[in-house]
């Protein structure tokens, strides 16, 4: 392969790249001896000569380049692969199942399957056909126990979202760290030193 920056293009070659453009990279380099697909893109993109917008589009007769090509992952790949009009594991559920979904942190939680293609938290379904009401897109179920798979009306909280987050706030972390801004403010104002931070300490002036 012709080396990127060893190629030294002359005004010549500068201005017949410049009426190759609606050709491909590659097709361009045949037709300028001793560079290759990288070196057009690289000399293209170096002089600014960008290519018109419908050069990369496939056109209606062109074929892809892997048409015809068979590809084989080997290993078990064969037996794994999805079969012609086979179904995926979820759409032999039926409606109105109970199943279990674990996030990405290892936690389960239940969803029901309401409808074909359609599944919703368990816990906030079970809220809801008790209490007969709908909640918003700003209201969330916490689990009392901190189960999410015990589902019981009895375990489920109604909160809002940022409810939520001031109950999940690690405050004693929280505290630990505020402690460790504080001295660096109270050490600014020992020294008579303007504090990195906006706020001030709350020691009276001596």
């Amino acid at each position: 392969m012709v080396g990127i920056m060893s190629k030294r293009w002359t005004m010549v070659e500068k201005k017949l790249l410049g009426t190759l453009l609606h050709l491909t990279d590659k097709e361009i380099s045949e037709k300028i001896p001793g560079t290759s697909a990288v070196t057009i893109a690289a000399a293209r993109k170096r002089f600014g000569l960008l290519k018109p917008i419908d050069s990369g589009r496939f056109k209606a007769d062109q074929a892809p380049w892997n048409k015809g090509i068979n590809y084989d992952a080997g290993g078990r790949s064969v037996e794994t692969r999805f079969k012609k009009g086979q179904a995926p594991p979820t759409m032999f559920r039926n409606i109105g199942d109970v199943f279990s979904i674990p996030d990405g942190t290892g936690k389960v939680y239940m969803f029901i399957k309401l409808k074909e293609h359609r599944q919703y938290p368990y816990g906030r379904y079970v809220w809801e056909q008790a209490t007969g009401k709908k909640l918003s897109t700003n209201e969330m179920i916490r689990f009392r126990d901190g189960n999410p798979q015990n589902c019981l009306i009895s375990n489920l909280e109604k909160v809002t979202r940022a409810q939520n987050a001031i109950r999940n706030a690690n405050h004693k972390k929280a505290g630990e760290e505020l402690k460790k801004t504080w001295a660096v403010v109270k050490t600014y104002e020992d020294y008579g030193l303007t504090s990195p931070y906006k706020f001030r300490s709350k020691r009276k002036k001596q």
